[in-house]
């Protein structure tokens, strides 16, 4: 819905406007449904950040320390789906992606360390 409701609008006003008054765009309906359909996709994924931090962590592939430690390179990664997930060039398309992707890291990081136990260490067994 956030995609549909407030990215979408933004998009598709700013690349409707780089046309200006030289152009006239002509937009079909099957080139329409496709940017629609592929945009609202990747946006609708990213809105899916906490459930795969939250499985990663349960699964013992990273661990909430781990992802606090590592922010740099999960914000690269955020910045990188946002710029290339996105179908126009929009600064503030990107923004308006990378924005709520970060802030559900953050998220995700808070339900990892609420559900999320460290496991207990093992004894060292001697051969």
């Amino acid at each position: 819905m956030f995609g549909y409701l407030v990215i979408l609008p933004v998009s598709l006003h700013w690349l409707l406007a780089q046309a200006g008054t030289q152009f006239n765009a002509l937009i079909t309906a099957n080139a329409y449904i496709s940017f629609v359909l592929f945009f609202l996709l990747i946006v609708g994924g990213t809105f899916e950040t906490p459930l795969v931090i939250l499985s990663l962590a349960f699964l013992g592939v990273v661990s909430p320390q781990t992802l606090r430690r590592e922010w740099r390179i999960a914000y690269m990664v955020i910045a990188g789906i946002a710029v290339f997930g996105t179908p126009d060039w929009s600064p503030v398309t990107m923004l308006l992606v990378a924005i709520p992707m970060a802030l559900l890291y953050e998220f995700s990081l808070i339900l990892c360390r609420i559900f999320v136990r460290p496991a207990a260490p093992q004894p060292v067994r001697e051969t």
